[in-house]
């Protein structure tokens, strides 16, 4: 887990609110903050826009932990079939949910989306939106303000249904190993609507940005792509007296039901991908530089830059994008070394740096830069040997995020092979768990019974006819040899995560199990 610092603002302070982003001749664009600090009055800081991953309305900062603890009013909605982006500013919103009214005339131009669902109005700044759908990564937010277009990024080639990403070096490495990220660049990168969206950054921005006293200052706007349809979960809070059915977003929290590129497999390639292999043909695969990238402890945005150094990755929350349909994500080592079994190499090295700035850092420059993930993928980990662990784990849940949940237990279908529905003799148990996250919003969870021997991940899912969606679910479990048909948990639910058991390399009961339960939180929030 990360700690995301910002040294310039004190510990303890929030974001309430965002607001233009603005430059003088020769620097780079930056972003208008509202902080509060420990009750006091609100203050303001200029943030770089490569930090807007991180900024997410609500958060605490220091933030502990790779989850950011939203606190609020949750729910969920579904964007209604042919509805057209109603754009207003924020000074049409209804006067209970407007906040920071000192800050008014700063504040009155900024773009926000009315979205009318039966008897409630949902009102979500663009900005909020585009972050979740498009700020994944630092290098993402540098080039949809710098160009309109993703060529310094990757380039995509299709053919028949299987598609190519050859990703530059601006792009670091630790990035592709992330399946949520690939899965984000193929949606980039072969739905034309997704790229439309991005580049439409640039193109308002060119077209709506202005002067005033020698300063350039936008109002972020951007053009959505089609999203009828799609479920959006968030937290924010309610409107007061007659304004109570409405509702200001601050954070997406996650997005299902995204309609998927035109592609069944995509390829990926790096420059910087070696396949390294000791003389047993263990394979794992490293920067070119044989340095392990290493977390940052504080991210300075005024200080530049360290030249000695390469680049650093800062994990954050993952980006919570569901899609109806699921690709195959396949990786493409373009090199590969063998190193003797025992021999010490320089891909063992470990640079620290406690401190990062980025304010110097550009896609087209040599100067290193600090870098967001949003997206980083988890190691594989094993599986427990005991059901019993997984519940206690559902009791971490209870405790931890006062969510209720109820657990039915059932068996395995039949199948032709006796060991795979079978074990010790008795059929293989499962325990399907419905866990009520908001009011809106109901998470289902599949355990199966396991083998000394067998590793299978947690299934969490959200679906609209769960009864007939288990029953395909196990019975495309069974057909796979006890491995989940992702094909078909895709066409049976709206959103789903798998969660990765703990990791018998953890020594300590209570850390896999605390590990385990805050893992599950977090994918439970982006469902």
């Amino acid at each position: 887990m990360s700690q995301i610092t910002f040294t310039n603002i004190p510990k303890g302070s929030k974001l309430i609110l965002m607001g233009d982003f603005f430059r003088t001749p020769g620097e780079d664009w930056r972003v208008t903050c509202y902080f509060l600090a420990n009750r006091n009055k609100p203050f303001r800081k200029a943030m770089p826009v490569d930090l807007l991953p991180a900024l997410s309305v609500g958060s605490i900062y220091p933030r502990a932990t790779d989850v950011n603890a939203a606190h609020g009013y949750r729910g969920r909605f579904v964007i209604p079939n042919g509805y057209q982006w109603d754009q207003l500013q924020y000074h049409d919103l209804p006067k209970s949910l407007q906040r920071l009214n000192e800050y008014e005339g700063q504040l009155k131009n900024q773009n926000i989306y009315r979205i009318s669902v039966a008897d409630k109005v949902f009102w979500l700044p663009t900005l909020e939106l585009a972050r979740r759908l498009h700020f994944h990564s630092a290098e993402l937010v540098r080039t949809a303000f710098l160009q309109a277009n993703t060529l310094s990024l990757a380039r995509a080639t299709l053919e028949s249904w299987v598609g190519r990403v050859d990703f530059t070096s601006n792009i670091p490495l630790s990035y592709m190993n992330s399946q949520e990220y690939r899965k984000y660049f193929a949606w980039l990168l072969f739905d034309q609507e997704a790229q439309n969206s991005f580049c439409s950054i640039f193109k308002h921005l060119n077209r709506e940005s202005r002067f005033d006293n020698q300063v350039e200052r936008w109002s972020f706007n951007f053009s959505p792509p089609a999203m009828a349809g799609c479920e959006i979960s968030w937290v924010g809070y309610t409107g007061t007296d007659s304004e109570q059915n409405h509702y200001y977003i601050r954070e997406i929290l996650a997005i299902a039901a995204l309609p998927s590129p035109p592609v069944n497999r995509v390829w990926f390639s790096h420059p910087d991908d070696v396949l390294v292999l000791n003389e047993e043909g263990v394979g794992n695969n490293k920067e070119k530089s044989g340095k392990k990238v290493v977390q940052p402890k504080q991210i300075d945005p005024v200080q530049a830059s360290i030249a000695s150094q390469k680049r650093y990755l800062l994990e954050i929350n993952r980006a919570g994008l569901h899609f109806d349909t699921d690709i195959e994500l396949k990786r493409s080592s373009r090199r590969v070394q063998i190193y003797p079994k025992d021999e010490e190499t320089a891909l063992d090295s470990m640079d620290v740096e406690e401190t990062v700035g980025i304010t110097e850092g550009k896609i087209a420059g040599t100067l290193p830069r600090a870098d967001i993930d949003l997206l980083k993928e988890r190691e594989l980990i094993e599986a427990p040997e005991k059901m019993k662990f997984f519940s206690r784990m559902l009791e971490g849940l209870k405790e931890f995020n006062e969510w209720d949940y109820q657990v039915k237990l059932g068996t395995v279908p039949q199948c032709n092979c006796r060991t795979a529905h079978l074990i010790d003799g008795r059929k293989r148990q499962y325990s399907h768990v419905m866990l009520q996250r908001d009011s809106d919003t109901m998470v289902h969870i599949l355990e199966i019974e396991l083998k000394q021997d067998e590793s299978l991940s947690t299934l969490l899912f959200r679906s609209n006819a769960v009864e007939d969606s288990l029953e395909l679910i196990l019975d495309g479990l069974m057909r796979n040899s006890i491995k989940w048909d992702r094909g078909i948990i895709a066409e049976q639910t709206t959103a789903r995560h798998y969660l990765d058991h703990p990791d018998r390399k953890i020594k300590s009961e209570d850390d896999a199990l605390t590990s385990w339960v805050a893992r599950a939180s977090q994918k439970i929030v982006t469902l």
